[in-house]
């Protein structure tokens, strides 16, 4: 491949790609990585079924950064004169080489992981109507404020299990009050409310109906177990995916505050985030719906940090600076 094809190849395969993974992902990654004894595609072919994607997946990211990285250590050897490239050429090249080959491998059987994402196909799920509207209809009596809470304010599982305060402010106005669970003095927030216009959306009228029948105020707790049972009856009654579990409501209902314009900022204290980072992981807003959010205010404990995603050259820049970026050093090839 000439400099002009990598440089198109590196393009392609690194338009999509996250540079700022999860911390539990990166462990992940690298731990993954760190097996690897020399040959990638042998690597990957000896895997489990139920890992072979994941391994996939781990492998892809660091060799697409690592071809990434070797076009940009090209360029600025050459911006400073260095006249013998051939041998950054080449690497390069190799870097190309083993991407194609760890991207051909397939495993018939295996389990994808983006099969199994909780925030791919909501665009899907909703194509024959809001799907949450479906669970709730399809909902037994003991899990249908769950479902609703769920689809509403999109609560942690966890956080449901602490107990979250449900409470009619004005005629059409539902407070929905919720103590956090992945909060420390950097991450997450201790507690945070969202206040919901019960006229913009049928499900949240259908809540605050139960909230009033409950006399205006509800304390709501269920175990996070029984909460994913809910949801399979609830998707088994409504013919849908068993798939789906308490976070495709939570990724759901992301999707629509970005589709309803909310800031990044506002999305991040919805859903309990200390960062902008976390929130921007979640679904994106084309998988939203339109007039499916009927939140109108959100206020949080914490603080929320605002970060932009780093452009291709300053996350290669990072290299091993940050704690949990994984060393490139180990993927000499």
């Amino acid at each position: 491949m000439t400099l002009i094809e990598l440089r198109h190849f590196m393009a392609d395969q690194t338009k999509d790609m996250k540079f700022d993974l999860a911390a539990s992902t990166q462990a992940d990654y690298a731990r993954i990585i760190r097996a690897v004894d020399g040959d990638f595609v042998a690597y990957l072919r000896s895997a489990p079924d139920s890992t072979f994607y994941k391994r996939k997946a781990a492998l892809l990211w660091r060799l697409r950064f690592s071809l990434a990285e070797s076009i940009i250590s090209f360029d600025e050897a050459s911006a400073l004169g260095e006249t013998n490239l051939g041998w950054r050429l080449d690497q390069t090249r190799v870097y190309a080489d083993l991407v194609k080959s760890v991207a051909a491998e397939t495993r018939k059987g295996a389990r994808s992981q983006k099969g199994k994402s909780k925030k791919v196909g909501l665009k899907a799920l909703s194509k024959k109507g809001d799907f949450r509207e479906r669970l709730a209809t399809a909902a037994g009596k003991a899990g249908l404020v769950g479902i609703l809470v769920l689809s509403i304010a999109g609560v942690r599982p966890a956080e449901i299990a602490r107990g979250v305060t449900l409470e009619v402010s004005r005629e059409h106005w539902l407070d929905i009050d919720i103590n956090g669970v992945k909060h420390t003095q950097s991450t997450g927030h201790k507690r945070r409310a969202q206040r919901h216009d019960a006229r913009k959306w049928s499900l949240t009228a259908q809540l605050l109906a139960l909230v009033k029948k409950a006399g205006g105020k509800l304390l709501f707790s269920r175990s996070p177990d029984a909460l994913r049972d809910d949801i399979k009856t609830a998707a088994t009654r409504a013919k849908l995916p068993l798939t789906i579990s308490p976070y495709t409501l939570r990724h759901r209902f992301s999707a629509d505050l970005k589709k309803a314009g909310w800031s990044p900022v506002e999305i991040a204290k919805a859903m309990g985030h200390a960062s902008t980072r976390t929130s921007g992981r979640y679904a994106r807003k084309q998988s939203g719906g339109s007039g499916t959010s009927s939140m109108t205010a959100v206020w949080a404990s914490g603080e929320v940090r605002e970060f932009g995603k780093p452009t291709l050259k300053e996350f290669a820049k990072m290299g091993c600076a940050k704690p949990n970026t994984l060393d490139s050093d180990q993927f000499e090839p």
